[in-house]
């Protein structure tokens, strides 16, 4: 039998020791000392940083198997770092552009930062397919807790036409089907977002700040459709469903010399705006029974040419109760148009019911001026037929219908 020399043996052994044992073993303390090197959480931070241009902090890195980590204690900020954007607890890398996460925390009071942050994200070469999921994603403040989104899933991807998109659907409450929502970024530019909130109520201050007069929404929920279009000059959006229940004295303004307790319903047939500024809207308007201020009710009948029941604001203190208030409103730039729905018996174009009989009438004309409007909210003591010079009134018209006398002018 053929046999190798000794030194030749001697030479493939320790060969084979090398390549089974030594190179192995090395490579193997070389990957343990670069995935527990300190200094790898700032290296994870930057590239955080640089991909989706934001300020990153976390407290630890692990590597549970190969082409996986776990990110602890990730905050997110914007480029200025001084408004907080998101904390996630423990953030799951996964293979092929996987990430997932058992909790999320955004910043209520930082919506609009977070938006401005996935723009710039969208606009940028950084944009790449992902897929997101999040048992959790919870809405808080310093004050208290917002609102919680289950079962989050998010999906970004670029389409056939080069359309950069990001799918989000949730789970609010016990609804069958989960909102949704679809943000997509165009070519040229254009980026259009779309919500659908299916069966599910969205609380209404995730609206404020992207629809106007929203933030007076405060504590009610939405049920419908929006959508928004922007550009490099401005953003135009549309509105369609319900948002019950409102808050009426919230919604006119606690700063309003006006008084009114009730909840409200409105149900929004269609409302378009630009900026931040209402084109048009129309709909349906009812309350609970409720308490008005003397004041208000005269106003109706100064401002906006109600016809007033004497008999019962004679015998009126400064608070009178009612049954409902109901009605069908048009407000674009042509005016203001008010149409008495309450079911009462009597002449059609009932605003007000107290005691079951008709309080307000509806106006006597349609289309009134808009700051007939204002001035039922601002009124001016003085002199009636001018719009009140005041910061609250000024902000009130800011986000009504430009006249078309205006237009015309311009």
């Amino acid at each position: 039998m053929f046999s190798l020399h000794e030194r030749i043996q001697c030479l493939v052994c320790r060969l084979a020791f090398v390549l089974v044992c030594a190179v192995p073993t090395v490579f193997t303390i070389g990957w343990v000392l670069y995935f527990q090197r300190p200094w790898q959480e700032r290296d994870w931070e930057r590239s955080l940083e640089q991909a989706l241009h934001v300020r990153a902090e976390l407290l630890q890195v692990s590597a549970p198997r190969p082409q996986e980590r776990k990110l602890f204690n990730l905050r997110l900020a914007d480029l200025n770092g001084s408004q907080r954007l998101m904390n996630v607890d423990r953030l799951h890398i996964r293979p092929r552009q996987t990430l997932a996460a058992e909790r999320m925390e955004v910043d209520r009071r930082q919506l609009q930062a977070l938006a401005t942050t996935i723009n710039i994200w969208l606009a940028g070469s950084e944009f790449q397919s992902l897929s997101i999921s999040a048992r959790q994603v919870v809405f808080t403040d310093k004050d208290h807790h917002g609102g919680t989104f289950n079962n989050v899933r998010v999906k970004c991807d670029v389409t056939a036409m080069n359309v950069k998109q990001i799918a989000l659907q949730a789970e609010l409450g016990e609804t069958t089907k989960p909102l949704q929502i679809l943000i997509e970024r165009h070519p040229d530019g254009m980026v259009r977002t779309t919500l659908d909130t299916q069966q599910a109520r969205l609380p209404t201050w995730l609206l404020a700040g992207f629809v106007p007069g929203a933030g007076r929404w405060d504590g009610a929920a939405f049920s419908g459709t929006a959508q928004w279009e922007s550009n490099t000059r401005e953003i135009v959006g549309t509105l369609r469903g319900n948002v019950a229940p409102i808050d009426a004295q919230k919604w006119i303004g606690h700063d309003s010399p006006q008084r009114v307790q009730a909840q409200a319903k409105l149900q929004v047939e269609h409302m378009n705006w630009r900026a931040d500024r209402i084109e048009s809207v129309a709909g349906l308007l009812e309350t609970s029974a409720g308490t008005v201020s003397l004041s208000l009710l005269k106003a109706f009948q100064e401002s906006l040419l109600c016809v007033l029941n004497v008999e019962t604001l004679d015998s009126a203190r400064e608070q009178l109760n009612f049954d409902q208030f109901a009605c069908r409103f048009r407000l674009n730039s042509a005016g203001l148009t008010l149409l008495g729905t309450c079911p009462v018996e009597g002449p059609p174009g009932c605003l007000i019911v107290a005691s079951g009989k008709p309080l307000v009438m509806q106006p006597s004309r349609s289309d009134l001026p808009l700051g007939n409007f204002v001035r039922v909210f601002c009124p001016l003591q003085q002199n009636w037929l001018w719009l009140p010079a005041t910061a609250e009134a000024i902000e009130f018209a800011g986000r009504l219908p430009l006249s078309e006398a205006n237009k015309t002018t311009k």
